[in-house]
């Protein structure tokens, strides 16, 4: 018996979320660290040569390993993607047609699930009360390290 799309991709993530990786506050405190650090020390530009310099000072300074870092980071970067998302998405709710705006809504509470579904309750629940802080320090290493 065959299996819907939907249904797989409900199981998959469920799957996912017991190998998300979990951030407690005192992981999420250092992370902002190392990424304060490294924006710091990165000034308004860099280099390869100043990246890795700027990368070892944010470990030392957070007193985070290279491991943790990779794995943390990229459900930070996850979870500042989908809240952008869904600003973005939130912003533009209010000045688009009814039918419109209804696709908005539904798009927003997709993302929403998949925000949950992906990732640990309790990291999810930490990450959300400093979403303003993750969101900046997102935007702000996307602008330095972007093209």
């Amino acid at each position: 018996m065959g299996r819907s799309g939907d249904d797989v991709a409900g199981g998959d993530a469920r799957t996912l979320s017991f190998a998300a990786y979990r951030i407690d506050a005192a992981l999420l405190e250092k992370l902002l660290r190392y990424q304060q650090t490294l924006l710091e020390e990165l000034g308004h530009g860099w280099s390869p040569a100043a990246m890795a310099s700027a990368h070892r000072l944010a470990l030392a300074s957070s007193g985070l390993s290279q491991d943790v870092v990779e794995r943390a980071l990229a459900v930070l970067r996850r979870f500042a993607g989908n809240r952008g998302v869904a600003g973005r998405l939130r912003e533009r709710s209010g000045s688009v047609d009814s039918e419109r705006a209804e696709e908005l809504q539904d798009r927003l509470g997709a993302l929403d699930r998949e925000l949950r579904e992906r990732d640990d309750a309790d990291t999810i629940a930490l990450l959300l009360q400093h979403e303003d802080t993750l969101l900046d320090l997102h935007r702000r290493l996307s602008r330095l390290l972007g093209p």
